[in-house]
């Protein structure tokens, strides 16, 4: 079966469960009324109804949106598809092989970013403490 092959999911929030409870660190949060999964302290991807329909909306690379839209039937996500993220319906036939890989990435994207972020602070600070060790920084009046 191709990523692209589209099936019909009874219950696409459990399959969704199933998908997002694999990945070590992720949580569901309700927010905006509706299960948010996040790593890292961010979300990756979303459950919601939108216009009354069910749909799962995912964080993609924005360099990968349009191609995802134009090839696999995705949707730009409403209020977040500038920053690349895509939705599907899944009230009928959808790409779940493919939303399930683009899940996995959106979550090793959060999980780099936190990662990268924890380096970048834990530096800043070691260098912070360098400082203040060293000797105090000249005043006017000493020079």
């Amino acid at each position: 079966m191709s990523l692209a092959a589209l099936r019909r999911i009874r219950d696409p929030l459990a399959w969704m469960r199933k998908v997002c409870g694999a990945l070590a660190g992720t949580t569901e949060v309700v927010s905006w009324g509706h299960p948010n999964f996040r790593a890292g302290g961010r979300t990756f991807t979303v459950f919601e109804i939108y216009k009354g329909r069910p749909c799962i909306a995912i964080a993609t690379d924005p360099e990968e949106q349009s191609l995802l839209i134009e090839r696999f039937g995705l949707f730009r996500t409403p209020y977040l598809g500038s920053r690349g993220w895509v939705s599907a319906w899944v009230d009928q036939p959808a790409p779940f092989q493919l939303m399930g890989e683009l899940i996995r990435r959106a979550y090793r994207r959060n999980i780099e970013k936190t990662r990268s972020r924890k380096t970048v602070r834990s530096s800043a600070r070691r260098t912070v403490r360098r400082r203040a060790r060293g000797s105090r920084p000249e005043t006017d009046s000493a020079r």
